[in-house]
């Protein structure tokens, strides 16, 4: 399994000088990065979170970037601020016919590909649900290379296996910084009304509400790295609206999109301007109720 080189263009949305999060001004705001550093992502958010809100951020982006990504960073050395740390070789498991298990010690590099990646039903908050409804329900794919699975059996005599220590909320919490801080750079601070706060900040645990994914693994896109792209959904009559963000990680790979519900503009003149900001966004979709 390949995943294209990292590029090193960065592209540096406008600075907002307050945070993104808590709204604090005039106090130390560091850059935002939209996707995780570790992840490799590339778009910055400058002079977008104070330090209080920064720290909450990196503790789950860190939880991701070990405990979900980790072994999978490791293999194809992504970006880390801990080189020194990096080990050079990972553990894995041979489970033989009769359900023996030995442990394996691998060079870094010819460790098996697996990618874990969580699927969510679609978020509560496209249903019109309130936001004390918890319906949290998830499964967890695990994409691999069947090459690179059929070497590691023939070399050491077992079906390749892993652990994985199971953290939807945390990766949640991920999916929804994401989204809020690319609609944000997108469309500007204060221009929708934001509901995947509560789960960022850690004041709820209810990713159900904001975060979602569609339900299939879909295509590769050659040569991807991550997409993102904002959506529009208006309810006619009603004259609101909800801003979306679609976010597919990895997009080269067989992967899931995810969607963030990131606000609503119940405005009828915002809604306009928010249209003509949007003339570019991947998709309009009208819902009817």
């Amino acid at each position: 399994m390949d995943i294209p080189p990292r590029r090193s263009t960065r592209f540096a949305f406008t600075p907002v000088n307050q945070c993104i999060y808590c709204g604090a001004k005039e106090v130390l705001l560091a850059d935002e990065h939209i996707i995780p550093y570790s992840l490799g992502g590339l778009l910055e958010l400058p002079k977008a979170s104070c330090k209080a809100c920064e720290n909450i951020t990196h503790r789950f982006e860190f939880t991701c970037a070990r405990q979900i990504f980790g072994k999978f960073r490791i293999r194809h050395n992504m970006p880390t601020r801990r080189k020194k740390e990096r080990p050079k070789s990972l553990v894995a498991l041979a489970v033989g016919k009769n359900k023996e298990i030995k442990e394996v010690v691998l060079n870094a590099g010819e460790y098996p590909t697996e990618l874990f990646l969580y699927r969510f039903r679609q978020a509560n908050a496209l249903f019109g649900m309130p936001s004390h409804v918890d319906t949290l329900d998830w499964t967890i794919s695990a994409i691999n290379s069947h090459d690179e699975m059929v070497a590691f059996e023939r070399k050491y005599g077992g079906q390749f296996a892993t652990t994985i220590r199971p953290q939807p909320i945390e990766f949640g919490r991920m999916l929804a910084k994401i989204g809020h801080s690319y609609a944000t750079a997108s469309l500007g601070l204060g221009s929708f009304r934001p509901l995947a706060l509560e789960v960022i900040l850690g004041r709820s645990e209810n990713i159900s509400h904001t975060v979602g994914s569609h339900p299939d693994l879909e295509e590769p896109i050659v040569d991807a790295g991550h997409v993102l792209s904002l959506e529009y959904r208006v309810k006619p009559f009603q004259k609101e609206a909800l801003i979306l963000v679609q976010i597919r990680l990895f997009a080269s790979l067989w992967t899931p999109t995810y969607h963030v519900v990131v606000g609503e503009v119940k405005d009828v003149e915002h809604v306009r301007v928010l249209l003509k900001q949007m003339q570019n966004a991947s998709e309009i979709e009208i819902v009817r109720d």
